[in-house]
């Protein structure tokens, strides 16, 4: 159908039927992630027509429970909300490489008419400090995983590494 009329430059349109919301950005934790628990913080949008007044918000962590908060407050056509995940459903970090995926569902307690936005899946990883092994039974089970590992969260220290006995 055509549009009823012009938009502004810079404006955002709903561009999906009628109830649409989903994760626009994961704001918290940033990089350098550190282990241990932490608050969550994403941003979620309505992206539809329809005001948005009951929603889930959940994410997992590390194939973990879903852990799950209610849409605090409505949200009018493309609006949005910084959710935070804070006190008992913080996420906690695990040392080295971490799956995150964050993602809303039931706007309006019915079906989202995109789900393509429903989502972000992401890798988190803290960085590298002090003396790991790689090898069978090590902290590393290859030099590729140890090289990954400073490539995916860095250093925040002197880090060493000593190869255990093997074929490689």
């Amino acid at each position: 159908t055509a549009r009823p009329s012009t938009p502004s430059l810079g404006s955002i349109e709903p561009t999906y039927g009628t109830n649409d919301i989903g994760v626009a950005e994961i704001l918290s934790p940033s990089f350098p992630i550190s282990a241990g628990q932490q608050d969550l913080i994403v941003r979620v949008q309505n992206y539809g027509s329809n005001n948005i007044s009951t929603a889930d918000i959940s994410y997992i962590l590390n194939s973990g429970t879903p852990v799950v908060q209610n849409l605090p407050s409505a949200l009018g056509q493309c609006q949005s909300i910084n959710i935070q995940f804070t006190g008992s459903n913080q996420i906690n970090v695990n040392p080295g490489s971490n799956t995150l995926r964050v993602f809303t569902s039931n706007p309006n307690g019915g079906t989202d008419a995109n789900t393509s936005n429903d989502e972000i899946n992401i890798g988190i990883c803290t960085p590298l400090n002090g003396t790991y092994s790689i090898g069978a039974g090590g902290d590393f089970a290859s030099i590729n995983a140890a090289v990954n590992a400073i490539n995916c969260g860095g250093v925040s220290g002197p880090v060493v590494f000593n190869v255990l006995a093997g074929t490689y």
